[in-house]
């Protein structure tokens, strides 16, 4: 797998693989907000703004227990 720019990520709340400048990389996911301010957030509900923003992506890798 390889990392896609982050305009090709999935808005559809597919959780997938995010790349951040300043942390390691993220589970998140893109959530279309009903009060107009949809945007990426962290698998455990943290905004990602700023210096946050993630620049690429890549699916979820396989289970291995699958």
């Amino acid at each position: 797998m390889e990392w896609k720019t982050i305009d090709s990520a999935p808005k559809d709340g597919t959780l997938i693989l995010l790349a951040v400048k300043t942390v390691p990389v993220l589970i998140g996911w893109w959530h279309d907000s009903v009060d107009g301010d949809p945007d990426w957030f962290t698998d455990d509900g943290e905004h990602l703004t700023g210096d946050m923003t993630p620049t690429h992506w890549m699916p979820l890798p396989d289970d291995p227990a699958d």
